[in-house]
């Protein structure tokens, strides 16, 4: 079996800077990924974009510098995985 590609999708690309999904260019991207799995590679997509989904739900407007393993920083990634799909 191949090795597979790995696409990270950094914060910036998931959402913009008022913490909204950009859904265009999600939707760009899940279509070019989809073509290179069509083409038979195998492909790993990872993203940090949970964490800064979940800073507007927790009323926060960015990043603290440092997320350590405190619990509030679980927290923030948390809320930006468990949020429902559209």
């Amino acid at each position: 079996m191949n090795r597979p590609l790995v696409v990270k999708l950094g914060s910036s690309l998931v959402v913009d800077e008022r913490g909204e999904p950009r859904r265009e260019l999600l939707l760009a991207r899940a279509r070019e990924i989809a073509e290179i799995v069509g083409s038979g590679v195998p492909v790993c997509v990872v993203s940090s974009g949970a964490i800064a989904m979940g800073l507007r739900q927790m009323g926060l407007e960015r990043r603290p510098r440092s997320l350590g393993d405190s619990p509030t920083g679980r927290r923030r990634h948390g809320f930006g995985r468990a949020r429902p799909r559209d």
